[in-house]
């Protein structure tokens, strides 16, 4: 029997006389293989050149997503200006008919301040209607674009190990907060119970609580931690990013002292949305923290030197405490956004 061999090429031969068939398909075949083989290469030659002539996408530049990440402030702080335009000239609109009722000619500058006075009285008013107006717009917004609204805003659940974390942490930071800020001089706190008094004192405390631990909290947590940081991480380092908003965050509330506390708490909420890849985390914190605060704020409670230092030290265990229990636990995966 005939020894059985491979042929890398064509396989087993049972015999000589196979092994010469084959030897000569080989011969009269060997002129065509090279033939299709020059011409496999030359496609795949030219296939490769194509793929590398296509222009993959492109990822938005530094720039871009800047841009984009302001233009959100912009429609922030546009939603506020319309409202309080709109509230204006409803309130103008109603003192000038009942001056001209009483047969009085309405004085501008009277007018203007009368619009002023009647803003501020409303302040809490004010947050409600330009949040529901902030939201309105987004929601059509990203309609348009055909994108998922909580996808862009960076809304999705959280792990159920960050729940108490998330409870803890805005207690102390409440305490402590309270605790620092009654400890400052007098003299430094005059403007700053002043523009307290007048954003919360002259509300019913049920619009107070919704304006203050509701929709406040909603409108800032989607722009700042929302929209604009998740831009600007695109462009820039998390934490440059983190700093970036919170600086702008404690800007729009006005009040030297208002800016510098709410420029660090910006920074806690953003070290926690990025964390829990969700703004629902900052959210609660946000919330939490505002709610407390109101509720103070209307009780009328007024503590002594020790008891303002026992906050502030026990304010900042729970505070430790809460970013241990938190950051413990590894980072989620933030989802991506337009």
């Amino acid at each position: 029997m005939a020894k059985e061999t491979y042929d890398p090429i064509f396989g087993n031969a049972d015999n000589a006389a196979d092994k010469e068939t084959a030897s000569s398909a080989e011969s009269g075949n060997t002129s065509g293989a090279n033939a299709a083989s020059t011409d496999g290469y030359a496609d795949r030659t030219s296939s490769q050149e194509g793929a590398a002539n296509t222009p993959s996408p492109e990822k938005p530049s530094v720039l871009i997503s800047l841009i984009k990440g302001l233009c959100y402030f912009v429609a922030f702080y546009a939603a506020q200006f319309v409202t309080g335009m709109l509230m204006g000239i409803v309130f103008g609109t109603q003192k000038s008919m009942e001056d001209m009722a009483a047969g009085a000619a309405p004085s501008p500058d009277a007018l203007a301040e009368y619009i002023n006075e009647a803003l501020n009285k409303n302040a809490n008013l004010l947050v409600v209607v330009y949040t529901v107006i902030l939201l309105l717009f987004l929601l059509i917004f990203f309609a348009i674009r055909r994108k998922k609204f909580l996808q862009e805003v960076r809304l999705k659940k959280i792990s159920a190990k960050s729940v108490p974390a998330l409870l803890i942490l805005p207690v102390g930071l409440m305490l402590f907060v309270n605790g620092a800020l009654n400890l400052l001089p007098a003299e430094w706190l005059s403007s700053y119970a002043e523009s307290s008094a007048s954003l919360l004192g002259m509300s019913a405390f049920g619009l107070a609580l919704l304006s203050n631990a509701v929709c406040a909290p909603l409108s800032e947590e989607i722009t700042f931690r929302g929209l604009m940081l998740s831009r600007f991480d695109r462009a820039i380092p998390k934490w440059v990013g983190i700093l970036l908003t919170s600086f702008i965050f404690g800007l729009v509330h006005g009040q030297i002292i208002w800016i510098c506390y709410a420029t660090l708490l910006g920074v806690v909420f953003g070290l926690v949305a990025e964390h829990e890849g969700t703004i629902l985390a900052s959210l609660i914190l946000h919330v939490i923290f505002n709610l407390l605060g109101t509720i103070l704020s209307y009780s009328g409670l007024s503590f002594t030197p020790v008891i303002l230092i026992a906050a502030l030290l026990i304010g900042l265990v729970l505070t430790a405490l809460g970013f241990y229990l938190l950051f413990r636990n590894p980072a989620k995966r933030t989802p991506e956004t337009d």
